[in-house]
């Protein structure tokens, strides 16, 4: 029992050693904010797992991200992401 206890304890360490991968920090709160105009529209980006900083269009009266929201997307879909005052 106790070899196939440390054997397991051993697998895992190892499948968790090579599954460890992150990705590039892109949520900063110090990012640009990008607007889109009806001239300068991007292409949408392929579905992928990468997220991505996006932008958006200025169709409202306040701007809602000079108090902290950003622009991401992320496998096909634009959201935005509200930062804390502490982050």
């Amino acid at each position: 029992m106790r070899k196939s206890l440390y054997f397991f304890a051993l697998v895992m360490s190892l499948l968790s050693a090579f599954n460890s991968y992150s990705q590039a920090n892109i949520f900063n709160p110090a990012d640009p904010d990008v607007i889109f105009t009806p001239t300068t529209q991007p292409a949408t980006p392929p579905y992928t797992n990468n997220m991505l900083k996006w932008g958006h269009t200025s169709r409202l009266g306040w701007n809602p991200f000079t108090v902290g929201y950003k622009s991401y997307y992320f496998q096909g879909m634009a959201f935005r992401l509200k930062f804390p005052k502490t982050y």
